[in-house]
């Protein structure tokens, strides 16, 4: 808003120094606050595509980091199912060498 201001400001002090009259003066004030607001606007215009372009892009990514979030952890509780079973493995092994030292001691 500043720079609007200070640009219709400047637009008046130039038309006094070139003796334009105060009608023009202020037409050309209002032209070029006109011109500031619509540099302005394409400006924000510009920036929300660019943050909308981003926060599309994050949201991709979360949701492909999101899968493999969930792939990993389906892969771990295979690995820990896997390693249960061979724990339990060993555990009948140990049982049955065991004893069968039990029956040879006999």
């Amino acid at each position: 808003m500043m720079t609007l201001y200070l640009s219709f400001t400047h637009s008046l002090s130039l038309s006094h120094t070139h003796n334009l009259p105060p009608q023009l003066s202020v037409v050309s004030g209002v032209d070029a606050c006109a011109r500031d607001i619509k540099k302005t606007s394409i400006n924000l215009t510009e920036q929300c595509t660019y943050q909308r372009e981003t926060i599309e892009r994050l949201e991709k990514e979360v949701c492909g980091l999101e899968k493999e979030i969930r792939d990993l952890q389906a892969n771990q509780l295979k690995i820990l199912t896997e390693k249960a079973r061979q724990e339990e493995a060993l555990q009948r092994q140990v049982m049955f060498i065991r004893e069968r030292e039990r029956e040879i001691e006999r």
